[in-house]
This record gives C-alpha cells, sequence and structure tokens, in this order.
C-alpha cells in the first residue's frame, strides 16, 4: 500500500483517507470481524486500542512500538489531507512549499509502511492474547497486500494469524490464492487440506481451481528448486538490470536451458534496444508486458530468433519468471513478460528465460494498462477510451555475463550490434 502515487494536483483528501485511513485505522468491519471469528468485529476497550497505550500494559514493548507507530502514521495522513484541502481551496497549483511538504509526507508514509506492519505482526506473536484486537488489522493488510498482488507480504501475514489460532473461512478464501501466487505450494495444500477437517466450504472457485492445478505446481516447483540450487552454487549465470520510474528490477537469466533467447536478450540490452521503452501492457494477475517500441505489443527488432518453448528442459513459468513472448510461428523478437502470478497454461507456448531476483515489489507499483487492439477498436473506434500512461523502463544495462561472445542465432532479418564481451562474472 505505497503512498498515492498520482501528482499532487490530483490526489484528492477522500481519495489520500481512503488509501491509506484503512491501514491506519484497522477498522475494516468486513475483514475484521470473519478474521476474528464472529460476526461483526469487537470493539477493543480503551486501554486496548491502538495509539492509547501511554506506558508499557499487558501487550509489552512490541506494542507500545506498534501505538507509537501508527499515531505518527495517523499524524501523517492527516497532514497529507490538510494539505491537499489547503490546496483544493485556496487553488496553489504551483505553490512548490506545498509540494514540498506534501512529498515529505507522503516519503515518510512509505518508510512507516512496513515498520508498522512489521511491529503489529511481533506484537501480536508474542502476547497474541493480549494484542487480539491487532487481528483486524493485520487481517485488512493482508487482504490489502494481496489486493496490490503483494503476495508473498500477504501470505507471511496470513499465515501467522493462521499459526496463532485465528480461524475462519474469509481467512483461508483469501489465503489460499495468496500463497498460490507466492509460489508457495505447500502451504497452499496445507491450507485446502483443512477445508475437510474444519468441516469448512470454500468457495466455488477457490477449492475446485487450485485443487486442480496444485499436482502440477508442486511437481515443477521441486525441479525449478533443484536448478535453482545448482545455480546459485555455480553462481555464474547471466543477470540483467532494469531501471524503471518505479524502482529498479533485477533479472538472472536462464541461459542453461534457453542460451539463444538469452544472448538475443542480452545483445538487445547492449545495444541499448531496451531503454525508454514502456511496460505498455500490465494486467493484474496476469503479466506485464515490454519491449515493444511501438508500445502496443505489435513491434520489435529487425530480426526474428526461433523460439525455445519446447525443448524438452524448458523452464516453467512461475510468478517472477521472466518469458519471451511468442508468435503464432513460434518466432521471438524482443516483447518480453514477467509472470505476476504462475502461469503453468502458457508452458510450452512462450520461452522462459529468467526469473526475477530482485525488484517484485516494483511490479506491484506498475501501472494497470492495456492497449487498445483491433476488437475494441471496432467495438468502440471513437477516441473516447482512456488509456493510463504506462511506466518506462529508464535504462536497461547487464550486471554480469559468462565470458564467451553473446550473438544470437536469427532466422529472420539481422542479429543487433553488441559491445565487445568482456569477462564479466562477480
Amino acid at each position: 500500500m505505497p503512498m498515492s502515487r498520482l501528482p499532487f494536483k490530483s490526489v484528492s483528501s477522500a481519495h489520500v483517507r481512503r488509501r491509506l485511513a484503512a491501514m491506519a485505522l484497522a477498522v475494516l468491519p468486513a475483514v475484521c470481524g470473519p478474521f476474528s471469528g464472529c460476526d461483526s468485529p469487537v470493539e477493543p476497550p480503551p486501554e486496548a486500542q491502538a495509539g492509547s497505550h501511554d506506558s508499557i500494559g499487558p501487550g509489552g514493548q512490541e506494542r507500545a512500538t506498534f501505538d507509537r507507530l501508527i499515531k505518527e502514521w495517523r499524524t501523517v495522513v492527516g497532514g497529507m489531507a490538510k494539505l491537499d484541502t489547503q490546496f483544493r481551496i485556496i487553488g496553489t497549483r504551483d505553490d512548490p512549499e506545498i509540494r514540498r511538504q506534501f512529498d515529505e509526507l507522503r516519503a515518510r508514509g512509505d518508510e512507516l509502511q512496513p515498520q508498522l506492519i512489521e511491529a503489529a505482526m511481533v506484537a501480536y506473536a508474542k502476547h497474541p492474547s493480549a494484542n487480539g484486537d491487532l487481528i483486524g488489522f493485520l487481517g485488512a493488510v493482508a487482504a490489502l497486500e494481496a489486493r496490490r498482488e503483494e503476495y508473498e507480504v500477504a501470505t507471511r501475514i496470513f499465515q501467522q494469524l493462521v499459526d496463532n489460532g485465528v480461524e475462519s473461512q474469509a481467512l483461508y478464501e483469501l489465503a489460499i490464492p495468496s500463497a498460490f501466487n507466492a509460489n508457495d505450494f505447500d502451504v497452499t495444500e496445507k491450507y485446502l487440506a483443512l477445508e475437510k477437517e474444519k468441516k469448512l466450504h470454500f468457495g466455488a472457485v477457490v477449492s475446485p481451481e487450485y485443487r486442480e492445478k496444485l499436482g502440477y505446481y508442486k511437481k515443477a516447483w521441486e525441479r525449478e528448486q533443484q536448478l535453482r540450487a545448482a545455480e546459485l552454487e555455480a553462481n555464474d549465470l547471466p543477470r540483467v538490470k532494469l531501471r524503471t520510474n518505479k524502482g529498479e528490477i533485477e533479472l538472472e537469466l536462464f541461459e542453461n536451458e534457453a542460451p539463444n533467447t538469452v544472448a538475443n536478450f542480452i545483445a538487445l540490452v547492449e545495444s541499448g534496444f531496451y531503454s525508454d521503452l514502456t511496460f505498455f501492457r500490465v494486467v493484474a494477475r496476469e503479466l506485464a508486458e515490454a519491449g515493444c517500441p511501438v508500445g502496443d505489443g505489435t513491434g520489435g527488432p529487425n530480426h526474428q530468433i526461433i523460439s525455445e518453448c519446447r525443448v524438452p528442459n524448458r523452464r516453467t513459468h512461475f510468478r517472477g519468471s521472466v518469458t519471451m513472448m511468442t508468435s503464432d510461428s513460434f518466432t521471438n523478437g524482443s516483447v518480453f513478460g514477467i509472470c505476476l502470478i504462475p502461469a503453468g497454461e502458457i508452458d510450452g507456448r512462450h520461452t522462459v528465460f529468467g526469473r526475477v531476483i530482485r525488484g517484485m515489489d516494483v511490479l506491484s507499483k506498475l501501472q494497470r494498462r492495456a492497449p487498445r487492439d483491433e476488437m475494441s477498436q471496432a467495438i468502440n473506434p471513437n477516441a473516447n477510451v482512456v488509456i493510463p500512461p504506462a511506466d518506462r523502463i529508464i535504462a536497461a544495462t547487464v550486471v554480469r555475463k559468462r565470458t564467451h561472445p553473446y550473438q544470437p542465432k536469427v532466422i529472420i532479418g539481422t542479429p543487433p550490434t553488441t559491445k565487445a564481451t568482456e569477462p564479466a562474472l562477480e
């Protein structure tokens, strides 16, 4: 739940409160009630309410830390709302001082967010009975993080609630997709087993959908973990850093299984091809796609390579996998995607040639958008469809590579011109 990234002039006080106060106040009835095992949230006694501890109480020092942080968080939220109201009433659109104050508060809120979540988790884990009123807060945060596709954070919080005896159907129906999408298939299996054990009835989608997928992914993930262990020991796979306007994403490339695709990608990176291109299509719970110079997925470099998606040792599409998008004729160019969730349904159709090793949180910040295709334009040819601006790759650089040349074999066109290969192993 990052502080609002919208330009200051477009942030309303109502938007700020809706976006930020949900976590700060932790009073979401739809979440707090089911997660705490009752039909409606129970209001904690005054001495147990967040922000009310003047001294160390039964919740311990950990709770005092949480109360201090949430008090500051509320001050930040209130300050942002006040500045935004001042802006809209007075019309100080170009006032640099107000903009500076707003940006400072937003930055402080970004710093407080992980500290606040961690403090709540520590306080509840150490003194669960004294800090039971934090169940609603943690449940609300986990649900919001899952909605933002921060599945690793959400799964960690859900797991702590389950480990401390919080049981409800609503919790499991959110925790199962979150764990699955975080590549945590063992936890997914454990949660699914509770449906029968606890005599629960998961939703018509949750239970059958994930039970059907689980066997395939567990087997594939076991192999993937073995491959990653061997790769970690060898520690020589190529790496590429994408510097975007939302932060850095670092990729490790699977040269062992997709050597020509990796050669193509590195050659394009070193030629400067990817710099200043957009994440032109980012679909929630699917893919973040980039690498099209046209900006709609129809463009590419001046060459094509044969796909490596049908080789016997091909890698599986998991969350964080990097895949080269393939045309119907099984040729590749430059358009690649990063999987936001496991996507085994496209195994054998696109070439997995790497994975994200740093910056998964950046993917949750990318603007969700889809450029118009022929069908949508045929349905509505008017220019009244507003598509949000795309986030950009400011620069792509090779962090590490093996010592041999990276010159892809092409089937159409001319391969990109690359820089001289230097020993770049770390």
